[in-house]
């Protein structure tokens, strides 16, 4: 009823968004293997049976799922539950996802479920340093934000900024997806086979924004007939180094 009521132009009430683990840092994020030099693998917040029916419920329901997942085996788990979810062009989301197992890359394309990635997260800041990649290993700590992978597979990327934990401005996230180091650096790429390109990572912050808010055929796009939403910038991306960005 209160979605009947309150739904118009400029309110949507069509996705629910759920927790599914915590972050590496304090080792709440649900992890395949645990961390290092213990037994712990972190909590999923929701045992996967009762994810699966809930799930299921809600996308019976109309309602498009968002996870969040920071760790391997949520997103693992989170895959499981949609998997089993009925058939629907609901565009179910999983978001952040610092770790991903190799053998659940291409899922997101088979099952239709859009990566929702915060790209300005995937440069060696201290939270990667000197938090997370003790508590991973070198094995696991060199999959970190796999962006290039998961686009590899096919999978459609939206751009996400996590605002207010970290900037709204998509171009400073633009940038560290292409070169893997904090905005303006000249350092190393941190996991350089992970850099993406600029077309994608245009496409991630525009059309595919709009197609995981079931709205692509009216902003998103520069075509006849949609709505003129525009950015116009002073520099052509295209023509400038990506430090410049």
């Amino acid at each position: 009823e209160n979605r009947r009521k309150y739904g118009g132009k400029l309110l949507r009430p069509d996705a629910v968004k759920l927790f599914l683990d915590g972050v590496i840092e304090s080792r709440t994020a649900a992890l395949l293997d645990p961390y290092v030099s213990s037994s712990e693998r972190g909590n999923l917040l929701y045992e996967p049976e009762k994810l699966q029916s809930l799930v299921a419920q809600l996308a019976a329901a109309g309602f498009q799922v968002h996870i969040h997942a920071i760790g391997d085996r949520a997103v693992r788990t989170a895959l499981d539950s949609f998997a089993k979810a009925p058939g629907q062009d609901l565009r179910h989301t999983i978001a952040h996802l610092q770790l991903i197992d190799q053998a659940d890359l291409a899922r997101f394309r088979q099952l239709g479920v859009v990566a929702n990635v915060q790209a300005y997260w995937a440069q060696a800041d201290e939270y990667i340093t000197q938090f997370a990649n003790p508590l991973l290993g070198p094995r696991r700590a060199a999959q970190q934000y796999p962006l290039a992978s998961l686009w590899r597979s096919g999978a459609v990327l939206a751009g996400g900024s996590d605002w207010s934990v970290s900037t709204p401005n998509p171009l400073e996230a633009i940038e560290v997806a292409l070169t893997r180091r904090p905005v303006g650096s000249n350092g190393p790429a941190w996991i350089a086979e992970e850099r993406m390109d600029l077309p994608a990572m245009l496409a991630a912050y525009t059309i595919n924004g709009a197609y995981l808010g079931h709205c692509e055929e009216e902003p998103g796009s520069i075509e006849v007939g949609k709505a003129a939403d525009l950015v116009v910038l002073e520099r052509n991306l295209f023509d400038i180094p990506p430090g410049e960005i």
